[in-house]
């Protein structure tokens, strides 16, 4: 008996966990990159990887049930043992691209992906998380206005006082301006 509602609510928790595992991933990649200078938002990155890594395959296994599909969480379990004998919070550095590896973070990315095409979603989970991301951000901004004691009169000028949102935006064009980099230094030094 299967519950859109919760299900999607379910994989949205299990997303934030890895956008969590993404960021702890990222601390130590920028590590790496910066020759060993501690610019890291997490303490132990290595620890924050593991434990969101483990959080949300926790989750995961939960969302296969309710979504029915038993031989995909079969092969989790079975997969999650094996990446737990070798720890959560292994990765592999791939110089020729400035990219960690992460396996565990990918192959959860990859059942999460798969869960949303077969519910036939057509945003990846990426963008799907994002949206909800943005939808977050788009409801922080009107409670912080209120709280400010600031009431908009139209489009223009929530935009003026909507810094959250442009802080959102910025991030990710950042994000896509170094992957885009990324990809043309990549394919330039293949």
């Amino acid at each position: 008996m299967k519950n859109p509602k919760n299900l999607d609510t379910l994989l949205i928790e299990i997303e934030t966990g890895l956008a969590r595992a993404r960021d702890a991933k990222d601390d130590l990649e920028e590590e790496i990159l910066s020759n060993g200078k501690r610019t890291r938002s997490y303490e132990s990155p290595e620890e924050a990887l593991a434990s969101n890594l483990s959080e949300a395959e926790q989750l995961l296994e939960m969302a296969l049930e309710i979504d029915e599909l038993p031989d995909t969480r079969s092969r989790l379990i079975e997969k999650w043992a094996r990446f737990e004998t070798t720890g959560l919070s292994e990765t592999r550095f791939l110089p020729q691209v400035d990219f960690l590896e992460s396996k565990p973070l990918e192959y959860l990315q990859n059942v999460i992906r798969g869960v949303r095409l077969t519910r036939g979603e057509q945003n990846s989970s990426w963008e799907s998380y994002e949206l909800k991301k943005f939808e977050f951000v788009l409801r922080k901004t009107a409670v912080l206005l209120h709280r400010r004691g600031i009431e908009p009169e139209g489009e223009l000028e929530v935009q003026k006082w909507g810094g959250f949102v442009r802080a959102h935006f910025s991030y990710r064009q950042g994000q896509n301006a170094f992957w885009g980099e990324a990809l043309k230094a990549g394919k330039n030094n293949l």
